[in-house]
This record gives C-alpha cells, sequence and structure tokens, in this order.
C-alpha cells in the first residue's frame, strides 16, 4: 500500500511538474530520460562487473547504487546541455501545450520512477520494499518464483518493456545481445527475487567474478521432470562467494534463459551438492527452506543446477540450438552453443568419492621419511600468548556466542608483557568458527623442528612458495588452506583472522626470518571429526601427522 501511493505520487508530482513548464521542456526532459536510461543500461552490467566487484561487502550494493548513479549524472547532464542548447520554450495554445506536456510528463514519471525502483531492488536489504514483494519463491509454487503483488501502476516492468522493446529497435546495440536477451525479467529480479536470499534478503545477493571456475552447461534429454528434457549447469566456487561462513543459493539467485529476444526463463528445480564425506547428491528447491549449501569448513564447492527445459522456444526440444546465457548472483555467462549429451546429467552429477588423489606421501621422493609434525599440530583454540578482553581488540572483530567471545575477522598487534586480569564474560577466547567446524592450530615456525614449508633445505618446494598453498589435509586427501595466524615476535604478537580469504600461497603468509627467532602457528579450520594426516605445500608432502579433529581446546 505504501510503495503503491508514493509511486502513484511521485509519477503525478513529475507529469505536474512538467506539464507546468511547457511542451517542449517536457519533450526535451522526457528524452533525456530515454537516453539516459537507454545509457544507464548499455554500461551498468560493465562497470559493476568489471570494477567494482571483489568479494567484500560493496558488492552487495554495486549493482542498486552504480545504476541509480549513473542515471542521475547522465540525465543531470543531458539535461544541462538541452537547456543550454535551447533556452526558450516554444510558445503554443495552452491546451495543447498542457495535452503534450501531460503525455511527456507520465512517460519521465514512469521511466524514472521505474528505474529507481529497479536500483534500490539490487541494493542488498529486507526482500519486502516498503511491506511490498513483488515476485518471489512461493512454498504453493513449490518454492518456485511466483508473483506474490503487483503494483497499480507497474513503472518497472513498464521501464523493462519500453526498453528491453527499443533495444531490438531504434536503439538496438552495435553487437548481438540486446538488453531484452541479456537481461530478461529484469524487474522480476529488482522486487524482488535478487534479495531473495537466505533469510529473506539478510544475506549475500553479489558475488565477484573470480570466485566461480569450471562452469560446463550440458543438455539431456532424457532428464527433467517434464518430459521435456533437463539442462545441468555445472560450476565451482571458492571462498570469495560464501556467506557466513558457508556457500549458500536459494532457487532465485540463479537462473538460465534463451538468448533470443522474447527469452524463456527458467529457474532451478534441483540441486546437486557436495557432502561432506566426499560423495555428491541431488535435492529439490521444493520449499522456499531449501538451498544448496557447500558443507562446513569446506573452502571451496562444486555444484550442479537442474532447469527443467521450457515446453517452448529455442531452448525447448530434443535438439534445442543457440546461445544460452546463466545467471548466478547477480553475474551472467553465456555459452555459445548447448551441448547435447544423453546421460549428461549423471555424468556432471555423479560422486567423486574414492577419486581423490592420495593423501600425504610418507617417503621422501629420492629417500627418506617426511617429517612428522604431531607435536605440532594441535586442536586447540587459543590466541596466546597474548590476553584479550573485548575492549582491547583494537581493529579485530569479535562475535559473542553462547560459548563466550571469539575473533571473528581482521587483524592487529599487540604488545607483549604481563597478563592483566580479565572478566570471564569480557574474555575473547579464541577464533569463530561454525556449528560442525573446529580449530586446528599448526606450529610452522621457520627454523624449528623439521618441517619445511619454506623450501629451506627442499629446492622443489622452494620452487613453489610464490604459486602453491600450504593445505592441511585429512585421509581422503582433501586439503584446507590457513585462514589465520598468530604471530609472536620479539617485542609484539600479531593476530590475523580472514575466515573467507584463506591463504594462497605460502609466499603470503608472513615472512620469517631464517633464524627462528619468531614463532608463527597456523590457524585452520576444519570439520568435527576429520582425520588429518599431515601438510603439504602444493602437491608436496612436507609433513604427516596422526590426529582426529574433535572439539577444539580452550585455551585461555
Amino acid at each position: 500500500m505504501i510503495l503503491n501511493v508514493l509511486v502513484l505520487g511521485a509519477i503525478g508530482f513529475i507529469a505536474y511538474w512538467w506539464i507546468s513548464q511547457g511542451a517542449l521542456s517536457a519533450v526535451l526532459h522526457c528524452l533525456c530520460v530515454i537516453v539516459a536510461g537507454a545509457l544507464t543500461f548499455a554500461v551498468w552490467e560493465p562497470i559493476v562487473v568489471n570494477g567494482l566487484l571483489n568479494g567484500g561487502t560493496f558488492d552487495n550494493y554495486a549493482w542498486g547504487l552504480t545504476f541509480g548513479l549513473v542515471f542521475a549524472v547522465l540525465l543531470l547532464i543531458l539535461r544541462v546541455a538541452s537547456d543550454k542548447l535551447v533556452p526558450f520554450d516554444i510558445p503554443l495554445q495552452r491546451y495543447v501545450s498542457m495535452a503534450i506536456g501531460a503525455v511527456a510528463g507520465v512517460a519521465s514519471g514512469v521511466l524514472t520512477v521505474g528505474i529507481l525502483l529497479i536500483a534500490c531492488g539490487f541494493i542488498q536489504g529486507p526482500i519486502d520494499l516498503l511491506e511490498f514483494t513483488g515476485y518471489a519463491r512461493d512454498p504453493k509454487n513449490q518454492g518456485q518464483p511466483a508473483p506474490l503483488a503487483k503494483l497499480w501502476v507497474d513503472a518497472p516492468k513498464l521501464t523493462e518493456t519500453f526498453y528491453a522493446t527499443v533495444s531490438r529497435g531504434g536503439l538496438s546495440p552495435a553487437g548481438r545481445n540486446s538488453l531484452a536477451s541479456s537481461q530478461p525479467e529484469l524487474a522480476r529480479m529488482a522486487l524482488s527475487l535478487h534479495k531473495d536470499t537466505f533469510k529473506r534478503g539478510d544475506a549475500r545477493t553479489t558475488i565477484a567474478p573470480d570466485s566461480v571456475t569450471g562452469l560446463e552447461l550440458v543438455f539431456d534429454p532424457t532428464g527433467g521432470t517434464n518430459g521435456a528434457g533437463v539442462y545441468a549447469v555445472k560450476f565451482t566456487v571458492d571462498t570469495k562467494a560464501f556467506d557466513q561462513g558457508q556457500f549458500i543459493l536459494s532457487s532465485a539467485q540463479a537462473r538460465l534463459a534463451d538468448a533470443s529476444s522474447q527469452p524463456k526463463v527458467m529457474f532451478p528445480r534441483k540441486f546437486n551438492q557436495p557432502m561432506e564425506d566426499g560423495s555428491t547428491r541431488t535435492y529439490s528447491f521444493e520449499d522456499t527452506g531449501n538451498y544448496a549449501t557447500t558443507p562446513p569448513a569446506q573452502q571451496s564447492g562444486t555444484f550442479v543446477l537442474l532447469f527443467d527445459a521450457p515446453s517452448s522456444g529455442p531452448a525447448s526440444g530434443n535438439a534445442p540450438k543457440g546461445e544460452m546465457n546463466f545467471f548466478l548472483k547477480g553475474l551472467r555467462y553465456t555459452f555459445k552453443t548447448i551441448p547435447i549429451e544423453n546421460g549428461g546429467l549423471a555424468r556432471l552429477t555423479g560422486s567423486d568419492t574414492g577419486l581423490t588423489a592420495p593423501a600425504i606421501d610418507v617417503v621422501k621422493e629420492g629417500g627418506g621419511f617426511v617429517f612428522n609434525a604431531q607435536e605440532f599440530v594441535a586442536v586447540v583454540n587459543t590466541l596466546r600468548p597474548v590476553s584479550l578482553s573485548t575492549n582491547d581488540v583494537k581493529s579485530l572483530q569479535f562475535k559473542t556466542t553462547d560459548g563466550g567471545n571469539f575473533i571473528s575477522g581482521g587483524i592487529s598487534s599487540f604488545p607483549k608483557g604481563a597478563a592483566t586480569a580479565i572478566s570471564r564474560s569480557l574474555v575473547v577466547k579464541g577464533f569463530l568458527c561454525q556449528p560442525g567446524t573446529t580449530i586446528v592450530m599448526v606450529d610452522v615456525s621457520r627454523g624449528k623442528g623439521g618441517m619445511d614449508i619454506w623450501g629451506d633445505r627442499n629446492p622443489k618446494v622452494k620452487d613453489t612458495v610464490d604459486s602453491a598453498p600450504l593445505e592441511l589435509v585429512d585421509k581422503r586427501g582433501k586439503g584446507f588452506r590457513p585462514v589465520g595466524y598468530v604471530w609472536e615476535r620479539q617485542s609484539d604478537v600479531e593476530i590475523c583472522f580472514e575466515p573467507t580469504k584463506p591463504f594462497a600461497t605460502v609466499a603470503s603468509l608472513p615472512p620469517q626470518p631464517s633464524s627462528g627467532e619468531n614463532t608463527l602457528r597456523l590457524v585452520f579450520i576444519v570439520p568435527i571429526g576429520s582425520e588429518i594426516v599431515g601438510l603439504r605445500v602444493g602437491k608436496i608432502s612436507v609433513a604427516t601427522c596422526d590426529l582426529k579433529a574433535g572439539e577444539a581446546r580452550a585455551d585461555y
């Protein structure tokens, strides 16, 4: 009700204003709005994808803010230019001027309000916009997106329809794609599918392009629930795409569409996801509480989304043709051809259990045994040698749970010295990990013990420190990269914890002097129950151990 009144009021005010300004002024402004909107749609996606998305918090606001700001700036420039070029209105009979002004004013109002509502719809926030939810997942529709409400004057849909139409005609781009084919159902995404996420909008709506790899599309004529075949899209995401420690995807956050001028849009009906034991399992999006997720503590995940083929259009039939656009949390990927493969669905969703590489080599290449690091690896969650309270964590962020206060992110240094008494309610106990996971800390101090992660004695390791990661390895060969550290130096201690940004290489860890005067303990997050068997740099085993990861011991 509130949004409907505001939309009508805004359109009416804009129309009234331009009626009073005269016919020519109203027409010129309408043209400025049309051109500014067309240019905004043209540059919006390239600006956001190529220049703004980096995996940070701003990603969730980049689409909407960029859309609104680009339109406002372009409209301002065009309005100033038009006022300079045409400083006077053309006198017409009053009723003729009012009629022309009314038509141009209403058109300007609808397009302006539509563009602003689309911009608002692409900014992270509650799924409703002023208590209005137009299009979202509906439990009555087996968890699939469906219309829930309609605006009295559907300005976003009218705006999308107008620009989609002209993008196939007078304002068509030089390339093959148009707004109609590259951004289908844009108004529905804005109100409110883009924000139809885990916790109804209180979750990540956008991911960075470099967080997605391994994209593959297959059409399997033998699959699907409607007898028309099934499209399967496989992709892998890393921690840059994670939200609250996991990758979480609703059926509203992915869609598949052909690239025709009037595309058919499909939302996923099912999803295949990795399990904790290394297998995969297929589930249905039949309820609004179902989400595709990575297992706890996993630093990457491979998913397959299943889309029932439409009953008509170029993407239908046993031999679909043309290009396909796949949309994933704001990103668009284009498949130039549609591979047709009987049994392709089974191939993409097949489990890789038993196919992992050997976990750890216990014998060195050339003879001898890999260093046993049992005494350097521990299931412990501690900030020692410092003791911190919630009042002196500096730039570190912390979160209070039922178990106490824990560091959730950030980096900061603290002076060494005698610990002062800290109230039990204020003490920071360690590093935060999600339920079902635990903290493992590994002492990799240079020059101590025989764990040669720096390549001081192994030339092959030294050659890979700039390109290969250090990983804690379980018995299935699954690797876990460090997400933080406690670095004890001569005069202070540096604490770092970035659970969404694991260290990509050994060289990205804090540099350590060969003298061994510093102590560096790395922080890993692993699933509870993991059987840790050693560490490797790239594919080279540097240490062995035998550790069952239970609940981390608190040492504070």
